[in-house]
């Protein structure tokens, strides 16, 4: 693949992106407050571990909050690393929980992000096209093929999207981190 074609699949891919998130907050069932605070709190996690210089190049971690609940996931080169990037997130004010995926290994490579990019785009993409789906709120993150499902859900609506997600080729396992409605 030459430079310029990959200059148009990322082009694409963050156009993707930018539009379902634009169709996500429409449909968001959190307010725009929560919305906000849940924004303020990856930034500050993120802030406090890059300021850590212990963890520069050691550590590759994606942070995500969903109603003040956070997701860590991505990787530490030791078990000491993992630990210290949990203790900068339960630092942070209004995190009510830690959902702690962050495995100790080799940090994953240039090629397993994309791809794990790629999942997600299609997983937005056939949520959003599926009829009835546009209704569940919920949020994907995937990490060296696992996909993280968040969101505030029925019971059903999780089971319906969890089948979905696993059906998806490159999906090699589905973790729910629903906040349940019912």
């Amino acid at each position: 693949m030459q430079f310029k074609d990959i200059i148009k699949f990322a082009v694409l891919i963050t156009t993707l992106l930018f539009i379902q998130g634009c169709v996500n907050l429409a449909s968001d069932p959190r307010t725009s407050g929560t919305i906000v605070e849940d924004q303020a709190i990856e930034l500050k996690i993120s802030n406090r571990i890059q300021a850590d210089k212990t963890l520069k190049n050691r550590v590759r971690i994606n942070i995500t909050s969903y109603d003040n609940n956070v997701l860590l996931t991505g990787e530490a080169l030791t078990e000491e690393l993992r630990k210290r990037v949990i203790e900068h997130a339960s630092k942070v004010i209004k995190v009510e929980e830690i959902y702690n995926e962050i495995a100790v290994m080799p940090l994953s490579s240039f090629k397993v992000r994309n791809n794990d990019a790629w999942i997600t785009t299609k997983i937005k993409t056939k949520l959003f096209n599926d009829k009835g789906l546009g209704t569940f709120h919920t949020k994907a993150v995937t990490d060296r093929g696992i996909v993280y499902l968040m969101g505030l859900v029925t019971r059903k609506e999780a089971d319906i999207v969890t089948d979905i997600v696993r059906r998806i080729k490159g999906v090699r396992r589905v973790v729910r981190v629903f906040e349940y409605q019912d």
